[in-house]
């Protein structure tokens, strides 16, 4: 059989062009509307946390319905997944139910529908995840699947048959969140996103009966990847010394025999593989080749504590080798779950491998300044216990500072009046020591200048707005940073007076107020955030923000608050 079969997950669907990206997840996108039959579907966001289950574990039920012959099919297909020995993530089948049907009832199930009626002609099965919240709160609460058992034959791909494990595997992988691997939009509903790789189970099209590369029963590397993003097993970091127990600045270091997941920031991008890549054992499946696979190494090069960024490793016995100033040095290591650093020291070389520790003491990057915008930047230049050769210069922007200049292990001290300019301004603040050739460290300054108080761009349940759930957290998204201390539930309150928890995520420049209960049912509720509220400067807002909305009377059963994914035939 030649028939191309999609898969179309109806949550996001993006115009945009394709990438050399390939991985995706399923991220919140806060302001979405669709017609699922009709394909009549916008979306306006594209970013956005990552739509996860939050005890990194599902429970799914094979219904009764399912003929007791596919039943391990099924199973295989969905162990796929809980076979990634770097992936928290886990699938648990608690065993039958007699449910069948997609319906928001608690319970995520998988079935075989002899009577499958739903979607129209054409489709193979419907696959859909509930969800709540939004932001950081973006979570997934329950996922159904039902096959088609009125118009195809299952089985193992083979012959007239379609595979139950591969297509399973498929859909599991939306249930945990992740999107597809392939070209963006192939048809409404679809998103696919990043570089066509066939071979990849979370690729959008599926073709019958097709073995080798395209056997979609097998997880790639593009599909473990993109698991261990979402739920990493290993947080890993290096950290090189040299042989006096300093930090290495500037220093390479190579992920060996393994491979890990890097970008991943906008679902309209997707993500890559970086690491040893070219090494067949780094593979997983079909070994199949993919421009998203990059051979080179996912770590930065050691700062200014000679440490690199943050990795999650595919593999957990790996090697390491460093590389700085012709000194090199390969480890192999056995990663730990969680968090954990490796110190990797080099061998006797040069006498100052070591540039000057350099700290910034008026301001810190990405903070957002306002009022005066005629500023001072202050901060520290020092050797010691680096090489102690001493401090040559410092700079910021090209522009020496005179008399910044150390000798042996005392510290330089530094400053320099700058005028900034509304919105971003980017300082590169520089140190060089005294050692021949000179070490040097460098840090980047990021300033946002304005003289105005913040504001709150998006209010959500958005503000007159009716049949929210009861069970909604309140939520204001800033218009840039804000001081986490300052928002609390004596500055982010309910006229109501409800009790709840006040976060705040820095990354989306969101506040949330998560009730304590669930909300009165067909009850209006009004938020205030006070001018207690401050930015990042101490900034408060200019007056009361307050908002109102009305809850859900009562909670509709037809209500599915749904991202769908479906799988349809063309040309059958």
């Amino acid at each position: 059989m030649k028939e191309n079969v999609k898969y179309l997950l109806l949550l996001l669907i993006l115009f945009l062009p394709a990438t050399a990206h390939a991985w995706c997840w399923v991220r919140d996108t806060r302001t979405t509307s669709f017609g699922c039959p009709s394909g009549q579907y916008r979306q306006r966001c594209c970013s956005g946390n990552l739509r996860l289950w939050p005890s990194a574990a599902m429970d799914i039920a094979i219904s009764t319905s399912t003929p007791v012959q596919f039943r391990d099919a099924i199973e295989e297909g969905v162990e796929l997944w809980n076979r990634i020995e770097m992936s928290t993530f886990r699938f648990n089948i608690t065993g039958t139910t007699s449910l069948n049907s997609v319906k928001w009832d608690n319970t995520s199930i998988i079935a075989i529908d002899p009577n499958f009626n739903q979607l129209g002609e054409g489709i193979l099965a419907v696959s859909t995840t509930w969800t709540s919240g939004y932001g950081s709160n973006f979570r997934a609460t329950e996922s159904d699947i039902v096959f088609n058992g009125a118009d195809y034959r299952w089985g193992d791909g083979t012959g007239e048959t379609y595979s139950i494990k591969a297509v399973v595997a498929h859909e599991t992988g939306h249930n945990a969140g992740l999107s597809h691997a392939g070209a963006h939009c192939q048809n409404p509903g679809s998103t696919g996103c990043g570089a066509n790789f066939q071979e990849a189970t979370m690729y959008w099209n599926y073709s019958a009966g097709n073995t080798g590369r395209k056997d979609k029963s097998s997880l790639e590397l593009d599909d473990v990847a993109a698991m261990i993003y979402g739920y990493p097993q290993s947080r890993f970091k290096v950290k090189v010394l040299d042989s006096n127990r300093a930090p290495v600045t500037g220093a390479r270091v190579e992920l060996l025999d393994a491979a890990a997941p890097v970008n991943g920031h906008s679902v309209a991008q997707g993500g890559q593989v970086y690491g040893d890549v070219t090494n067949p054992i780094v593979l997983l499946g079909d070994k199949a080749p993919s421009n998203s696979y990059i051979n080179q190494t996912p770590f930065t090069l050691t700062d200014a504590e000679g440490i690199t960024n943050t990795v999650h490793p595919t593999r957990r016995n790996i090697r390491i080798q460093v590389n700085y100033k012709g000194a090199s040095k390969t480890v192999s290591h056995t990663l730990v779950n969680g968090a954990s650093t490796l110190e990797v020291m080099l061998p006797a070389g040069e006498s100052d491998t070591t540039p000057p520790l350099l700290n910034l003491t008026s301001h810190t990057t990405n903070q957002h300044v306002t009022g005066n915008s005629h500023i001072t930047l202050t901060g520290t230049a020092t050797d010691s216990q680096r090489g102690d050769s001493g401090v040559g210069e410092v700079s910021v922007n090209g522009q020496v500072i005179s008399e910044a200049t150390a000798i042996g292990a005392q510290s330089a001290a530094w400053s320099l009046n700058v005028d900034l300019q509304p919105g971003q301004n980017t300082f590169t603040v520089m140190a060089k020591d005294t050692a021949n050739p000179a070490n040097t460290a460098t840090q980047a300054l990021n300033l946002t200048y304005s003289a105005l108080p913040p504001e709150v761009t998006i209010k959500m349940p958005s503000p007159s707005s009716s049949g929210v759930s009861v069970n909604t957290s309140v939520s204001a998204r800033f218009n840039r940073s804000m001081r986490a201390s300052s928002l609390t539930h004596a500055t982010f309150t309910c006229g109501q007076g409800i009790s709840g928890r006040v976060t705040y995520d820095a990354a989306s420049q969101t506040a949330t107020f998560t009730p304590s209960t669930s909300l009165a049912s067909g009850t209006t509720y009004t938020f205030i955030l006070t001018t207690g509220v401050q930015d990042a400067s101490g900034t408060p807002l200019s007056a009361p923000v307050s908002w109102s909305f009305t809850t859900q009377t009562p909670l509709s059963s037809s209500k599915t608050e749904s991202e769908g994914c479906f799988i349809q035939s063309i040309g059958f």
